[in-house]
């Protein structure tokens, strides 16, 4: 079945196998590639992106965190910018990016986290903002808003009181009792001061020897406070006055360091501290919980992609070793099967050729396919049986015109001969017949030895034109004979054209083929340019289209074989027109001497015939010599004159013997040239 499809079918469906192999691998690599890049994709554009978007949001949390801390310390309102900027540049933009990725997150967990994330970072924004308002405001830390609205303003008006008090104690007299007062006014004085540092110091440390130092201070303030009440009929009006005013301060004053005190020692005595450890720390905890899960699972995600990934790879990259090692097989044994199924028979046909070249024409090829090359060999087989026929043909008419032309050349020897002795023989009846008269015996005698030469004349004449109707016949076999030789040589030139013309359609088969080579060519080295584009992932593929380079390589390679073969088939068959052609010129030229000779034998038999038939009227006449001899000397001259008629007959017969003669040399000499030709052939 395959022996008997056409080259182009046979060659084009090897192109199409291969073509349908090649297209299998590249629609299996585009699809694993698509799916790697599918996994790729998802990656890039969602683990990854999730993933930075969960750490930036970290990011701007801590971001958020420490511009607020260093707000609440410092009070710079640098840090009140940083903390927006955290907010504008990293924790909104994260959250919304967070937002557009969760429409494609293929873990719902993924998607309850993010909303329980929205609704913390809502309430972590707000409790910031609270923090951020009342951070470096009195109302922050209610122990320092006592000290600064309620006791600092008294303990001034104490400290200047008291101060006013000791300065007019100055102008009193210095008794021992104004100076004793003068120093419970300045114990006074002292002790308020220092209690007041006092507080100061333990509202902003926390640490308890400063109230412990207040207490004591304030223990002694209050006896030496006791102290002044019971000197104070000692004052000045001026003194009393102040005193008094001191008095009532003092008696505000009194209730308002345990406040402080029991403000310093709450937890919210610091409220934007205590909001930030309170209220936004765990907000913040819970949000870098839920971003951390989130992130632990996105990367978890992208290992597991990972992992997809190397996967597809390995089983590409098996797939495409599998293509590779199924391509080259196909490869090899469709180019084997089909290299030769063209080769081996086209081996046979040049091998063919160059036997009918040499001119064994007894050679034939037993190739059963009916392809291009099994109908060449098909046709370069008829055309060397058809050769054969017609040398074997050629050979027995060369035998039959030498046998022919030996005969003839002897029927003219004897014709001759014959000739000669009619001459001479009619001279003698001549001369007899001048001595009728004197002699009539003799006449007698002469006449009836006459009658029996004429009749051996007229045997011979007879014989003579029986040969030449048979040379006539054989001429005409041998004209016959070169004419179908003639026909048969211009067959055979013919199918040596219809080879040639053949060869030429499988040149133009070839140059098909070295087209698709070249197209192979072409696509492969896209396919390399394409491999390349692809980087790691196309090295495979890059691969298979150097194979397949290197097999349209090949296929050019065995193609300019074909079409060296192709073409000494074409100069074979070129040289074989040639030498049909000058045999059928030689065949032609013994056609025309053929014609020649049946002209001049059928000549020849004419005059045969007219000698024959004057013959039989000279055996007549000399019959009725014998049966009238009484009368003989009456038709002497007749008699003569017939005589003389017969010698002027056996002159023209001995001429066209001559002839004869000459045109039998002249057929020996073609059939020698024939023979010699023709031997030159193997049959």
């Amino acid at each position: 079945m395959f022996k008997d499809l056409k080259l182009g079918v046979k060659i084009g469906g090897g192109y199409v196998v291969m073509g349908l192999i090649l297209v299998a691998i590249v629609l299996a690599t585009i699809n694993q590639v698509s799916q790697v890049t599918e996994v790729n994709h998802r990656i890039m554009n969602l683990r990854a992106p999730t993933a930075r978007a969960s750490l930036m949001m970290l990011n701007g949390l801590n971001h958020s965190l420490a511009a607020l801390r260093g707000w609440m310390i410092l009070g710079d309102d640098k840090f009140k910018t940083e903390r927006a900027r955290a907010w504008n540049e990293e924790l909104e933009p994260s959250l919304q990016a967070l937002k557009t990725f969760s429409a494609n997150w293929t873990n719902p967990q993924n998607v309850e986290l993010l909303k329980e994330i929205e609704s913390v970072i809502d309430e972590f924004k707000n409790v910031q903002l609270e923090i951020e308002n009342i951070a470096q405001t009195p109302e922050n830390i209610p122990a320092v808003q006592i000290l600064l609205t309620d006791a600092a303003p008294q303990a001034v008006l104490m400290s200047s009181q008291i101060t006013k008090i000791i300065d007019l104690e100055a102008q009193q007299p210095g008794t021992p009792e104004r100076k004793s007062l003068l120093g419970i006014m300045a114990d006074v004085r002292g002790t308020t001061g220092l209690g007041l540092a006092a507080i100061r110091a333990y509202l902003l440390s926390g640490d308890s020897k400063f109230k412990d130092q207040f207490e004591v201070l304030w223990a002694k303030n209050a006896k030496r406070f006791m102290d002044l009440q019971k000197a104070a009929h000692l004052l000045s009006p001026e003194q009393a006055k102040a005193f008094k005013t001191f008095e009532q301060a003092r008696g505000k004053f009194v209730p308002l360091p345990p406040m402080m005190f029991a403000s310093r020692e709450g937890n919210d005595w610091n409220r934007a501290n205590h909001w930030l450890g309170t209220k936004a720390a765990p907000r913040g905890a819970k949000l870098v919980t839920l971003l951390t899960a989130m992130a632990e699972d996105q990367k978890k995600l992208m290992l597991h992609d990972k992992e997809v990934v190397e996967e597809m790879h390995a089983s590409l990259t098996r797939m495409l070793w599998t293509f590779l090692a199924v391509g080259i097989a196909a490869c090899l044994f469709l180019g084997t099967l089909i290299t030769r199924a063209i080769t081996v028979p086209m081996q046979k046909a040049v091998q063919l050729i160059q036997a009918v070249q040499r001119g064994d024409l007894g050679q034939s090829v037993d190739l059963n396919q009916k392809d291009e090359v099994g109908l060449m060999v098909t046709a370069l087989n008829t055309m060397s049986a058809s050769l054969r026929t017609l040398i074997q043909d050629i050979k027995q008419g060369v035998e039959t015109l030498n046998s022919t032309s030996g005969e003839l050349a002897t029927i003219s020897d004897d014709m001759s001969a014959n000739s000669e002795e009619t001459t001479g023989r009619s001279q003698t009846v001549a001369a007899a017949a001048e001595e009728m008269s004197v002699n009539m015996d003799s006449v007698a005698a002469a006449s009836e030895e006459t009658s029996v030469n004429v009749n051996m004349v007229a045997a011979a004449a007879e014989e003579m034109s029986n040969t030449i109707a048979e040379i006539a016949s054989n001429t005409e076999k041998t004209s016959a004979i070169t004419e179908k030789a003639v026909t048969q040589s211009e067959k055979a030139s013919a199918q040596i054209h219809e080879l040639g013309n053949a060869a030429q359609d499988v040149g133009k088969v070839t140059e098909s083929i070295t087209e698709i080579s070249d197209q192979t060519n072409l696509l492969a080295l896209n396919a390399t340019i394409e491999a390349a584009r692809a980087g790691e992932a196309g090295k495979g593929f890059a691969v298979v289209a150097n194979e397949i380079k290197e097999l349209a390589k090949q296929t050019v390679e065995a193609t300019n074989e074909i079409k060296g073969k192709i073409n000494k088939i074409q100069e074979a068959s070129n040289g074989a027109v040639a030498d049909i052609t000058e045999i059928t010129g030689v065949i032609g030229d013994v056609s025309d001497m053929v014609s020649i000779v049946s002209v001049t034998v059928d000549e020849q038999a004419a005059a045969t015939q007219e000698i024959a038939d004057n013959v039989s009227q000279a055996s007549l006449g000399i019959q009725e010599v014998n049966e009238n001899v009484a009368q003989a000397s009456s038709v002497t001259g007749e008699v003569a004159s017939d005589i003389a008629e017969v010698g002027q007959v056996a002159r023209e017969l001995n001429k066209s013997s001559t002839r004869v003669h000459e045109k039998s040399n002249e057929l020996r000499a073609l059939s020698e040239k024939l023979s010699a030709i023709v031997s030159q052939f193997k049959v």
